[in-house]
């Protein structure tokens, strides 16, 4: 597919990117397990945020469709809280592109990066959702790369059509086979570069799918 590069990651690999990591201890307020939002209602914590900092503040996307709802954590009062930080409409555009239907769900998968310079001279925060649709028989994730801005209201300024990760297991059978990115980086090797994604194929195998930053914005739609 174009210029993608594909390899399988080794469970060693694995292993040891999970050493290092800082566990920030994180207090919901009011209550446990949730965020108070607009109206009175109680935001659900998920493992679908998605998580990244700007300006020196650690946010969170909870939801990207219909409606792009972003949290901040403050260190005041100690432990960190998660308080509402954003409430926006979400751009139509989105529904075409994405083949979004009334069952499908946007779900938060690879934490967006800062892209502070770019081929095309953007700056944005690049990151990855999944579309799945729950009412299917065969439950399918559809990845897609998204750009946000880089300052509140952290809004949609573009999305790429599917990516077209392989999903087919070398190691055993898969009855469906699925893919599912769960991160997203970006390289600089000189003056090129480069998207490199990782994903996971049946639960079973970890690969990193690699991709130049010029030829990802080609194949987005900016709005």
């Amino acid at each position: 597919v174009g210029r993608m590069h594909v390899v399988e990651l080794g469970d060693d690999l694995g292993q040891r990117g999970q050493g290092g990591l800082p566990v920030v201890p994180l207090q919901l307020s009011p209550g446990a397990g949730v965020v108070p939002m607009a109206g009175g209602k109680q935001w659900p914590v998920t493992k679908n945020w998605l998580a990244f900092e700007a300006q020196g503040v650690l946010y969170w996307i909870a939801q990207v469709w219909p409606q792009l709802h972003v949290l901040r954590t403050t260190a005041t009062p100690a432990p960190w809280t998660v308080v509402p930080a954003h409430v926006s409409r979400t751009s139509p555009i989105l529904r075409s592109v994405m083949g979004l239907t009334t069952t499908c769900e946007v779900h938060g998968g690879a934490n967006p990066v800062l892209v502070s310079r770019s081929p095309s001279g953007r700056q944005y925060l690049l990151g990855i959702v999944h579309v799945v649709d729950p009412s299917s028989p065969h439950l399918d994730y559809a990845n897609h790369v998204v750009a946000f801005a880089p300052t509140l209201p952290f809004a949609i300024i573009g999305v790429g059509q599917r990516l077209p990760l392989v999903a087919t297991p070398t190691t055993r059978p898969c009855h469906r086979p699925v893919a599912f990115a769960s991160g997203v980086a970006v390289t600089w090797n000189g003056t090129l570069a480069e998207v490199r994604i990782s994903y996971g194929v049946c639960d079973s195998e970890a690969r990193l799918v690699t991709i130049t930053l010029s030829e990802m914005e080609g194949r987005m739609v900016w709005f």
